[in-house]
């Protein structure tokens, strides 16, 4: 019973709730599979920006740097260039291939201006040639024309007495015009043959330069001429025509001044070695001992007017005694 004054349990009520047993708590019932109809608008978003960031209140690590992958070397490079290459560091590397790719760029354009100047040098000797080669074929044919026809002295006043003034000076006209067109002709196909040869000339020295430098006047100056010179006068005396020689280019000249070093060369073995003069047998005026004695003498000698030396001047006096014997 429970003291309803007080409101505390009495000793039996204490005794009757220890006896009874305890009640189990009532299980929460199981959600359900399907999702609740929406009862209203939905729950606004939380605030991106009070969002943690990852890594927030944590120190952050740098990324380690990937290594530097080593670099190949052009394939043109020779086995030693390559070895020595592949000792650098790959930011060296780096900095080798790049200015190497810069030399060869401009390498490759130096190339290119070279062979459009030499493209265009040949097409200007081609077109000095062609008028060369068409004036030769035109020009016999014209001066013996113009031979037939006026022959070689015309008698301009005996024209006149005989077909009158008027048509003599006509055919003195005709006559002095044909002749100014031959001489024209003859001028042009000289000059074109001037200009052709010029151009030839020139580019056979550009190319001797790296063909052979023996006979470049810009690699080696006079001297080159002079092997020209002596070049010329080999092939002539072994039955050269001149005007063959005058237009060899730049290879056939690199293969006839080899022919010549190697007659050269055969020519200075083959040629007899002068004998050296006879050697007189002198008799020595004295034994070998002698000699060597007469020298210490002297040795000693000079040692003691440096030192004045007792011992010395002793020493001297032996000498001159061993050398008397």
């Amino acid at each position: 019973m429970s003291d309803e004054s007080t409101g505390s349990l009495s000793v039996d009520a204490a005794v009757n709730l220890l006896a009874s047993p305890a009640e189990e708590p009532k299980k929460q019932p199981e959600a359900s599979a399907e999702p609740p109809e929406d009862q209203g608008s939905p729950a606004e978003p939380e605030d991106a920006s009070e969002a943690p960031e990852p890594g927030d209140g944590e120190t952050a690590e740098a990324p380690e740097p990937a290594e530097a992958q080593a670099l190949e070397p052009p394939q043109w490079w020779d086995a030693e260039d390559k070895a020595h290459f592949s000792t650098l560091t790959p930011e060296a590397q780096a900095v080798v291939l790049k200015n190497e790719e810069k030399r060869e760029s401009v390498l490759q354009k130096e190339k290119g201006r070279a062979l459009e100047a030499r493209k265009a040098a040949e097409a200007e000797i081609a077109g000095f040639q062609n008028i060369v080669s068409g004036l030769n074929q035109w020009l016999p044919t014209a001066v013996e024309q113009f031979k037939s026809r006026w022959g070689d002295n015309p008698d301009w006043g005996a024209a006149a007495r005989e077909y009158g003034a008027e048509q003599a000076l006509q055919w003195r006209s005709e006559y002095e015009q044909e002749q100014k067109t031959l001489h024209q002709a003859i001028q042009s196909k000289q000059l074109a043959e001037q200009q052709a040869h010029a151009l030839f000339m020139r580019e056979r020295t550009e190319q001797l330069v790296s063909i052979c430098p023996d006979l470049s006047p810009d690699k080696t100056g006079e001297k080159a001429l002079e092997n020209q010179t002596a070049l010329s006068q080999y092939l002539l005396k072994g039955g050269a025509r001149p005007d063959r020689v005058t237009k060899m280019d730049a290879l056939e000249m690199s293969i006839a001044w080899k022919a010549f070093q190697y007659d050269q060369g055969k020519q200075a073995l083959a040629a007899p070695k002068p004998k050296p003069p006879p050697q007189r047998n002198v008799a020595p005026t004295g034994s070998t001992s002698q000699r060597s004695e007469s020298m210490r003498a002297q040795d000693l000698l000079g040692k003691l007017s440096k030192t004045g030396k007792q011992e010395d001047a002793v020493a001297v006096l032996l000498a001159r005694q061993s050398q008397r014997k």
